[in-house]
Protein backbone atom coordinates (compact mmCIF):
# COMPACT_ATOMS: atom_id res chain seq x y z
CA UNK A 1 0.00 0.00 0.00
CA UNK A 2 2.97 2.31 1.00
CA UNK A 3 4.45 1.74 -2.57
CA UNK A 4 0.91 2.56 -4.33
CA UNK A 5 0.34 5.62 -2.62
CA UNK A 6 4.44 6.46 -3.32
CA UNK A 7 4.08 6.21 -7.18
CA UNK A 8 0.72 7.98 -6.97
CA UNK A 9 2.60 11.20 -5.29
CA UNK A 10 5.47 10.54 -7.63
CA UNK A 11 2.83 11.09 -10.54
CA UNK A 12 3.03 14.82 -12.67
CA UNK A 13 0.48 17.09 -11.04
CA UNK A 14 -1.25 17.15 -14.83
CA UNK A 15 -2.20 13.34 -14.84
CA UNK A 16 -3.45 13.55 -11.45
CA UNK A 17 -5.96 16.69 -12.40
CA UNK A 18 -6.60 15.40 -15.33
CA UNK A 19 -8.11 12.50 -14.02
CA UNK A 20 -9.72 14.40 -11.72
CA UNK A 21 -11.76 16.41 -14.10
CA UNK A 22 -12.76 12.55 -15.85
CA UNK A 23 -13.68 11.99 -12.75
CA UNK A 24 -16.36 14.56 -12.26
CA UNK A 25 -17.11 14.25 -15.85
CA UNK A 26 -18.24 10.50 -15.43
CA UNK A 27 -20.06 11.20 -12.25
CA UNK A 28 -22.96 12.49 -14.31
CA UNK A 29 -22.70 9.44 -16.80
CA UNK A 30 -22.36 7.46 -13.55
CA UNK A 31 -25.48 8.60 -11.81
CA UNK A 32 -27.85 7.65 -15.14
CA UNK A 33 -25.70 4.57 -16.55
CA UNK A 34 -27.14 1.71 -14.94
CA UNK A 35 -30.85 3.33 -16.06
CA UNK A 36 -30.01 4.20 -19.79
CA UNK A 37 -30.84 0.63 -21.05
CA UNK A 38 -34.24 0.71 -19.18
CA UNK A 39 -34.72 3.87 -20.57
CA UNK A 40 -34.40 3.59 -23.85
CA UNK A 41 -36.30 -0.13 -23.96
CA UNK A 42 -39.09 1.48 -22.63
CA UNK A 43 -39.52 3.85 -25.24
CA UNK A 44 -38.13 1.40 -28.06
CA UNK A 45 -39.53 -1.95 -26.92
CA UNK A 46 -37.06 -4.52 -28.24
CA UNK A 47 -33.81 -6.05 -26.94
CA UNK A 48 -32.08 -5.34 -30.50
CA UNK A 49 -33.39 -1.72 -31.02
CA UNK A 50 -31.69 -1.20 -27.57
CA UNK A 51 -28.25 -2.42 -28.50
CA UNK A 52 -28.35 -1.01 -31.85
CA UNK A 53 -28.79 2.60 -30.09
CA UNK A 54 -26.13 1.28 -27.24
CA UNK A 55 -23.94 -0.14 -29.98
CA UNK A 56 -23.91 2.97 -32.55
CA UNK A 57 -22.28 5.40 -30.40
CA UNK A 58 -19.02 3.34 -30.57
CA UNK A 59 -19.65 2.26 -34.12
CA UNK A 60 -20.08 6.19 -35.08
CA UNK A 61 -16.96 6.83 -33.17
CA UNK A 62 -14.73 4.84 -35.80
CA UNK A 63 -15.57 7.34 -38.52
CA UNK A 64 -14.77 10.24 -36.06
CA UNK A 65 -11.46 8.63 -34.09
CA UNK A 66 -8.84 9.08 -37.12
CA UNK A 67 -9.68 12.53 -38.23
CA UNK A 68 -10.05 13.93 -34.61
CA UNK A 69 -6.64 12.02 -33.91
CA UNK A 70 -4.98 13.54 -36.48
CA UNK A 71 -6.40 16.90 -35.85
CA UNK A 72 -5.08 16.15 -32.05
CA UNK A 73 -1.31 16.16 -33.27
CA UNK A 74 -1.50 19.66 -34.64
CA UNK A 75 -3.39 21.26 -31.75
CA UNK A 76 -3.15 21.74 -28.14
CA UNK A 77 -5.30 18.38 -26.27
CA UNK A 78 -5.71 20.76 -23.24
CA UNK A 79 -7.48 23.48 -25.61
CA UNK A 80 -9.73 20.78 -27.54
CA UNK A 81 -10.62 19.21 -24.42
CA UNK A 82 -11.77 22.23 -22.57
CA UNK A 83 -13.68 23.51 -25.84
CA UNK A 84 -15.42 19.86 -26.52
CA UNK A 85 -16.98 20.04 -22.96
CA UNK A 86 -18.56 22.95 -23.76
CA UNK A 87 -20.38 21.56 -26.63
CA UNK A 88 -22.41 18.22 -24.09
CA UNK A 89 -24.47 21.47 -21.90
CA UNK A 90 -26.83 20.88 -23.87
CA UNK A 91 -26.73 17.10 -24.36
CA UNK A 92 -29.04 16.13 -21.78
CA UNK A 93 -32.19 18.15 -23.10
CA UNK A 94 -31.75 16.11 -26.22
CA UNK A 95 -31.73 13.45 -25.11
CA UNK A 96 -34.54 13.24 -23.16
CA UNK A 97 -36.59 14.97 -26.00
CA UNK A 98 -36.64 12.07 -28.23
CA UNK A 99 -39.21 9.43 -28.51
CA UNK A 100 -38.34 7.69 -32.09
CA UNK A 101 -35.78 4.98 -33.17
CA UNK A 102 -34.42 7.73 -35.50
CA UNK A 103 -34.45 10.61 -33.22
CA UNK A 104 -31.98 8.41 -30.93
CA UNK A 105 -29.54 7.80 -34.02
CA UNK A 106 -29.79 11.35 -34.83
CA UNK A 107 -28.87 12.09 -31.15
CA UNK A 108 -25.91 9.50 -31.54
CA UNK A 109 -24.29 10.98 -34.12
CA UNK A 110 -23.88 14.10 -32.15
CA UNK A 111 -23.35 12.19 -29.22
CA UNK A 112 -20.47 10.05 -30.76
CA UNK A 113 -18.45 13.48 -32.40
CA UNK A 114 -18.34 14.30 -28.93
CA UNK A 115 -17.28 11.58 -27.08
CA UNK A 116 -14.43 10.60 -29.35
CA UNK A 117 -13.60 14.09 -29.30
CA UNK A 118 -13.60 13.92 -25.65
CA UNK A 119 -11.62 10.97 -25.02
CA UNK A 120 -9.20 11.15 -27.89
CA UNK A 121 -8.34 14.83 -26.30
CA UNK A 122 -7.96 13.41 -22.71
CA UNK A 123 -6.31 10.15 -23.69
CA UNK A 124 -3.56 12.08 -25.99
CA UNK A 125 -3.21 14.44 -22.89
CA UNK A 126 -2.27 11.64 -20.72
CA UNK A 127 0.13 9.69 -22.95
CA UNK A 128 1.62 12.84 -23.69
CA UNK A 129 2.84 13.74 -20.17
CA UNK A 130 2.94 10.33 -18.88
CA UNK A 131 6.55 9.82 -17.67
CA UNK A 132 8.89 7.15 -19.62
CA UNK A 133 8.44 3.32 -18.02
CA UNK A 134 5.23 5.01 -16.14
CA UNK A 135 3.07 4.35 -19.06
CA UNK A 136 0.62 1.90 -17.23
CA UNK A 137 0.64 3.31 -14.33
CA UNK A 138 0.04 6.65 -15.48
CA UNK A 139 -3.16 5.30 -17.75
CA UNK A 140 -4.15 2.41 -14.78
CA UNK A 141 -4.71 5.62 -12.43
CA UNK A 142 -6.54 7.85 -14.39
CA UNK A 143 -8.79 4.91 -15.17
CA UNK A 144 -9.10 4.00 -11.70
CA UNK A 145 -9.95 7.75 -10.75
CA UNK A 146 -12.28 8.20 -13.53
CA UNK A 147 -13.79 4.97 -12.81
CA UNK A 148 -14.60 5.96 -9.48
CA UNK A 149 -17.48 7.63 -10.66
CA UNK A 150 -19.08 4.55 -11.90
CA UNK A 151 -18.80 3.12 -8.26
CA UNK A 152 -19.89 6.06 -6.81
CA UNK A 153 -22.55 7.49 -8.95
CA UNK A 154 -25.30 4.56 -9.66
CA UNK A 155 -25.46 4.43 -5.80
CA UNK A 156 -26.42 8.42 -6.01
CA UNK A 157 -28.75 7.26 -9.07
CA UNK A 158 -30.51 4.54 -7.39
CA UNK A 159 -31.50 7.28 -4.51
CA UNK A 160 -32.47 9.77 -6.86
CA UNK A 161 -33.91 8.20 -9.88
CA UNK A 162 -37.05 7.42 -7.33
CA UNK A 163 -37.80 10.99 -6.52
CA UNK A 164 -36.60 12.26 -10.20
CA UNK A 165 -37.47 9.24 -12.49
CA UNK A 166 -35.64 9.71 -15.64
CA UNK A 167 -34.92 13.42 -15.08
CA UNK A 168 -31.64 12.53 -13.50
CA UNK A 169 -30.45 12.53 -17.28
CA UNK A 170 -29.97 16.12 -16.18
CA UNK A 171 -26.63 14.87 -14.26
CA UNK A 172 -24.86 14.47 -17.60
CA UNK A 173 -24.59 18.12 -19.03
CA UNK A 174 -24.63 19.38 -15.40
CA UNK A 175 -20.86 17.04 -14.16
CA UNK A 176 -20.09 18.47 -17.85
CA UNK A 177 -20.18 21.90 -17.19
CA UNK A 178 -18.21 21.45 -13.78
CA UNK A 179 -15.34 19.53 -15.35
CA UNK A 180 -15.35 22.07 -17.94
CA UNK A 181 -14.57 24.48 -14.87
CA UNK A 182 -11.38 22.34 -13.47
CA UNK A 183 -10.32 22.16 -17.48
CA UNK A 184 -8.79 25.78 -16.83
CA UNK A 185 -6.31 24.41 -14.49
CA UNK A 186 -4.96 21.62 -16.21
CA UNK A 187 -1.33 22.60 -17.04
CA UNK A 188 0.46 22.79 -21.27
CA UNK A 189 1.01 18.88 -21.79
CA UNK A 190 5.38 18.34 -22.16
CA UNK A 191 7.24 18.93 -25.19
CA UNK A 192 9.75 15.56 -25.45
CA UNK A 193 11.61 14.32 -28.35
CA UNK A 194 9.75 12.19 -30.86
CA UNK A 195 10.63 8.57 -30.49
CA UNK A 196 11.31 6.76 -33.42
CA UNK A 197 8.47 4.24 -34.92
CA UNK A 198 6.53 3.17 -37.91
CA UNK A 199 2.77 3.54 -38.04
CA UNK A 200 2.02 0.27 -39.32
CA UNK A 201 3.96 -1.53 -36.64
CA UNK A 202 2.82 -4.98 -36.47
CA UNK A 203 3.12 -5.34 -32.60
CA UNK A 204 0.99 -2.18 -31.97
CA UNK A 205 -1.94 -3.98 -34.37
CA UNK A 206 -1.32 -7.01 -32.69
CA UNK A 207 -2.18 -5.52 -29.34
CA UNK A 208 -4.75 -3.43 -30.79
CA UNK A 209 -6.60 -6.88 -32.27
CA UNK A 210 -6.36 -8.60 -29.20
CA UNK A 211 -8.25 -4.83 -27.29
CA UNK A 212 -10.66 -5.23 -30.08
CA UNK A 213 -11.75 -8.87 -29.64
CA UNK A 214 -11.10 -8.55 -25.31
CA UNK A 215 -13.95 -5.50 -25.89
CA UNK A 216 -16.07 -7.70 -28.00
CA UNK A 217 -16.00 -10.06 -25.02
CA UNK A 218 -16.78 -7.31 -22.58
CA UNK A 219 -18.41 -4.25 -23.68
CA UNK A 220 -22.19 -6.12 -23.58
CA UNK A 221 -21.82 -6.58 -19.79
CA UNK A 222 -22.90 -2.95 -19.13
CA UNK A 223 -25.65 -3.11 -21.40
CA UNK A 224 -26.88 -7.02 -20.10
CA UNK A 225 -26.67 -6.54 -16.36
CA UNK A 226 -29.55 -3.67 -15.89
CA UNK A 227 -31.74 -5.62 -18.41
CA UNK A 228 -30.82 -9.37 -16.62
CA UNK A 229 -31.43 -8.14 -13.19
CA UNK A 230 -34.65 -6.21 -14.59
CA UNK A 231 -35.92 -9.62 -15.61
CA UNK A 232 -34.96 -11.59 -12.49
CA UNK A 233 -37.14 -9.13 -10.92
CA UNK A 234 -34.26 -6.54 -9.74
CA UNK A 235 -35.77 -3.14 -7.93
CA UNK A 236 -34.83 -0.30 -9.97
CA UNK A 237 -32.78 0.55 -6.32
CA UNK A 238 -31.02 -2.44 -6.68
CA UNK A 239 -30.18 -2.38 -10.35
CA UNK A 240 -28.62 1.06 -9.44
CA UNK A 241 -26.39 -0.85 -6.06
CA UNK A 242 -25.84 -3.56 -8.21
CA UNK A 243 -23.98 -1.68 -10.91
CA UNK A 244 -21.73 0.17 -8.57
CA UNK A 245 -21.22 -2.74 -7.39
CA UNK A 246 -19.98 -4.14 -10.32
CA UNK A 247 -17.63 -0.85 -11.04
CA UNK A 248 -15.93 -1.24 -7.68
CA UNK A 249 -12.96 -3.51 -9.02
CA UNK A 250 -12.14 -0.93 -11.44
CA UNK A 251 -10.71 1.07 -8.24
CA UNK A 252 -7.81 -1.45 -7.86
CA UNK A 253 -6.82 -0.98 -11.88
CA UNK A 254 -3.68 1.35 -10.07
CA UNK A 255 -3.01 -1.80 -8.14
CA UNK A 256 -2.95 -4.36 -11.43
CA UNK A 257 -1.27 -1.78 -13.19
CA UNK A 258 1.87 -2.01 -10.61
CA UNK A 259 2.34 -5.51 -10.68
CA UNK A 260 5.40 -6.61 -12.70
CA UNK A 261 4.16 -10.00 -13.37
CA UNK A 262 1.99 -8.74 -16.89
CA UNK A 263 1.48 -11.98 -18.78
CA UNK A 264 1.37 -14.14 -16.09
CA UNK A 265 -1.78 -11.97 -14.43
CA UNK A 266 -3.51 -11.40 -18.19
CA UNK A 267 -3.38 -15.39 -18.21
CA UNK A 268 -4.85 -15.94 -14.63
CA UNK A 269 -7.69 -12.79 -15.50
CA UNK A 270 -8.39 -14.62 -18.56
CA UNK A 271 -9.15 -18.25 -17.79
CA UNK A 272 -11.01 -16.89 -14.24
CA UNK A 273 -13.10 -14.85 -16.73
CA UNK A 274 -14.22 -17.47 -19.18
CA UNK A 275 -15.17 -19.37 -16.02
CA UNK A 276 -17.23 -16.87 -14.22
CA UNK A 277 -18.56 -15.93 -17.81
CA UNK A 278 -20.02 -19.46 -18.68
CA UNK A 279 -21.46 -19.66 -14.60
CA UNK A 280 -24.02 -16.70 -15.65
CA UNK A 281 -25.40 -18.80 -17.82
CA UNK A 282 -26.91 -21.08 -15.43
CA UNK A 283 -27.72 -18.76 -12.25
CA UNK A 284 -31.03 -17.29 -11.87
CA UNK A 285 -30.51 -15.56 -7.99
CA UNK A 286 -30.05 -11.84 -8.04
CA UNK A 287 -27.56 -12.03 -5.78
CA UNK A 288 -25.25 -14.85 -6.36
CA UNK A 289 -25.57 -13.60 -10.34
CA UNK A 290 -23.64 -10.18 -8.75
CA UNK A 291 -21.11 -11.81 -6.89
CA UNK A 292 -20.31 -14.02 -10.44
CA UNK A 293 -20.52 -10.35 -12.08
CA UNK A 294 -18.12 -8.49 -9.40
CA UNK A 295 -15.74 -11.10 -9.83
CA UNK A 296 -15.42 -11.16 -13.21
CA UNK A 297 -15.36 -7.06 -13.06
CA UNK A 298 -12.06 -7.78 -11.56
CA UNK A 299 -10.68 -9.90 -14.41
CA UNK A 300 -11.38 -7.46 -16.60
CA UNK A 301 -9.50 -4.43 -14.53
CA UNK A 302 -6.55 -6.64 -13.85
CA UNK A 303 -5.80 -6.65 -17.94
CA UNK A 304 -7.00 -3.25 -19.37
CA UNK A 305 -4.16 -1.39 -18.05
CA UNK A 306 -1.30 -3.52 -19.03
CA UNK A 307 -2.78 -3.31 -22.89
CA UNK A 308 -3.37 0.54 -22.33
CA UNK A 309 0.03 0.88 -21.19
CA UNK A 310 1.88 -1.09 -23.82
CA UNK A 311 -0.19 0.52 -26.34
CA UNK A 312 1.51 3.65 -25.67
CA UNK A 313 5.17 2.02 -25.71
CA UNK A 314 4.46 1.50 -29.04
CA UNK A 315 3.47 4.85 -29.87
CA UNK A 316 5.66 7.44 -30.99
CA UNK A 317 5.01 10.99 -29.03
CA UNK A 318 5.03 12.67 -32.68
CA UNK A 319 2.13 10.72 -33.67
CA UNK A 320 0.41 9.90 -30.49
CA UNK A 321 -3.29 11.66 -31.41
CA UNK A 322 -3.84 9.12 -34.98
CA UNK A 323 -2.07 6.21 -33.09
CA UNK A 324 -4.44 6.62 -30.16
CA UNK A 325 -7.19 6.96 -32.50
CA UNK A 326 -6.36 3.75 -34.38
CA UNK A 327 -6.47 2.16 -30.72
CA UNK A 328 -10.04 3.90 -30.25
CA UNK A 329 -11.30 2.67 -33.73
CA UNK A 330 -10.58 -1.47 -32.65
CA UNK A 331 -12.08 -0.90 -29.32
CA UNK A 332 -15.14 1.11 -30.71
CA UNK A 333 -15.48 -1.47 -32.74
CA UNK A 334 -15.83 -4.02 -30.61
CA UNK A 335 -18.05 -2.12 -28.58
CA UNK A 336 -20.15 -1.56 -31.49
CA UNK A 337 -20.61 -5.70 -32.65
CA UNK A 338 -20.77 -6.49 -28.99
CA UNK A 339 -23.98 -5.01 -27.69
CA UNK A 340 -25.68 -5.47 -31.25
CA UNK A 341 -24.98 -8.79 -31.25
CA UNK A 342 -25.70 -8.92 -27.90
CA UNK A 343 -29.20 -7.47 -28.64
CA UNK A 344 -29.71 -10.09 -31.53
CA UNK A 345 -29.37 -13.18 -29.74
CA UNK A 346 -31.33 -12.18 -26.40
CA UNK A 347 -34.27 -11.69 -28.83
CA UNK A 348 -34.06 -14.30 -30.51
CA UNK A 349 -32.48 -17.21 -27.55
CA UNK A 350 -32.71 -15.40 -24.71
CA UNK A 351 -30.10 -13.20 -22.66
CA UNK A 352 -28.15 -15.83 -20.85
CA UNK A 353 -26.78 -17.35 -24.18
CA UNK A 354 -24.79 -14.09 -24.65
CA UNK A 355 -22.37 -14.97 -21.52
CA UNK A 356 -21.70 -18.60 -23.14
CA UNK A 357 -19.95 -16.62 -26.29
CA UNK A 358 -18.20 -14.18 -24.29
CA UNK A 359 -16.11 -17.00 -22.58
CA UNK A 360 -15.45 -18.88 -25.80
CA UNK A 361 -13.72 -15.51 -26.80
CA UNK A 362 -12.01 -15.11 -23.48
CA UNK A 363 -10.53 -18.95 -24.55
CA UNK A 364 -9.09 -17.56 -27.54
CA UNK A 365 -7.90 -14.41 -26.09
CA UNK A 366 -5.92 -17.05 -23.95
CA UNK A 367 -4.34 -18.66 -26.86
CA UNK A 368 -3.21 -14.95 -28.59
CA UNK A 369 -1.90 -13.77 -25.35
CA UNK A 370 1.15 -15.03 -25.67
CA UNK A 371 1.65 -12.46 -28.65
CA UNK A 372 1.53 -9.47 -26.64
Amino acid sequence: MIGLLKEIKNLPHSIKLLSFLMFVYNLGWGIVIPFLPLYYKEILKTYTATGIIIGLLPLLKIFWDFPIGLSLDRVSKRTALRYVLILYFPLSYILLSLRTLFGFIYFRIYHSFLASFLWLSSQTYLRANSPKEKETISFAFFDSLSNFSLILGPFLGACLIYKYGFSILWAISFFAFLSFLISFFLPKEKKVSPKPAFFYNKKFLKVCFFLFLFILASSSLGMLLPLFLNYLGASYFQIGLFYGFFSFPSLFEFYFGNLKEKKKLIRLALISGAFLFSLMYFFKNVYLLSLIVFLLSFCITAIIPHLQGRLTTLMPFEKIGSFSAVANIFIHLGGFIGPFLAGVISDFFGLRYVFIGSSLIFLILLILQKEL
